[in-house]
């Protein structure tokens, strides 16, 4: 794999982009902004409206395959990929490769001396999403995606001299990569997507399908107290709640689903 193997993977350890999710439904989203307030510090959660407008005629070629194919999944990756990249202001772009993942783990982050990449298994992605509709398939790619590339940004941001983000944040991170939490290691389901790592990518992608895809992405989110964690973050980042993503409707969804 062109010397890209590494023991550190996404900085959660076995959690990477699990198959095993406990939801399989999304819900519509019809507001034109996440971002009604402005948030105090930089962050490349800001101004990520624009990528489905961006890639225009691309993200509609449903109209001329009906199915959600793998170059539609491969496409879907790469675009998501180098759109973020672009957002984030970097550009060195994470190797995409192909591969056969551990059970549980659709997509993964990598980072080592050699340089970053982006492990897929399109087989596992089938195998979870391939009954779902052409919408529903390709939104889902590219939320994953975000998820991966957002843990690209947090590695940059550690290894910044200069972060955008501010101290306590950046140790935060640098801690958890440092100690993280593993089901391989004994730790609960619960504690690892809960870890700081974690947690800040799935928020991204959460918000990614919202303000992108105009979707609630419900099969990211594991259970009430992992919706009310990252309602907190969002909280922390941008001053206020936003109930257009964190309300009784999405929350009582979870709850009768558990």
């Amino acid at each position: 794999m062109m010397g890209l193997k590494s023991d550190k993977k996404s900085g959660c350890g076995e959690i990477g982009r699990r198959a095993g999710f406990r939801f399989l439904w999304v819900t519509p989203y019809g507001f034109k902004s996440l971002h009604p307030h402005q948030r105090q510090n930089p962050t490349s959660f800001d101004n990520l409206s624009g990528f489905s407008k961006q890639m225009g005629e691309n993200m509609s070629s449903r109209d001329k395959y009906g199915k959600f194919k793998k170059k539609d999944y491969i496409r879907t990756i790469r675009a998501v990929r180098d759109y973020l990249c672009e957002k984030f202001g970097y550009k060195i772009k994470p190797f995409l490769f192909e591969t056969r993942l551990e059970v549980r783990c659709l997509m993964e982050f990598v980072h080592c001396e050699a340089g970053y990449a982006i492990f897929y298994d399109y087989k596992q992605f089938k195998d979870v999403f391939g009954h779902k509709s052409f919408e529903v398939q390709e939104a889902y790619t590219a939320a994953i995606v975000a998820h991966e590339m957002r843990h690209y940004y947090q590695h940059r941001q550690m290894s910044a001299v200069k972060p955008r983000e501010n101290a306590k944040t950046i140790a935060l991170w640098q801690e958890n990569e440092t100690n993280p939490k593993s089901m391989e290691n004994g730790d609960s389901l619960s504690a690892c997507y809960l870890q700081p790592l974690e947690l800040d990518a799935t928020l991204f992608e959460y918000i990614f399908g919202a303000e992108e895809f105009g979707l609630i992405l419900l099969q990211v989110v594991e259970n009430e107290k992992h919706l009310k964690a990252m309602e907190k973050l969002y909280v922390e980042y941008f001053g206020k709640t936003n109930k257009d993503l964190f309300n009784e409707e999405i929350y009582s969804l979870l709850s009768s689903s558990q």
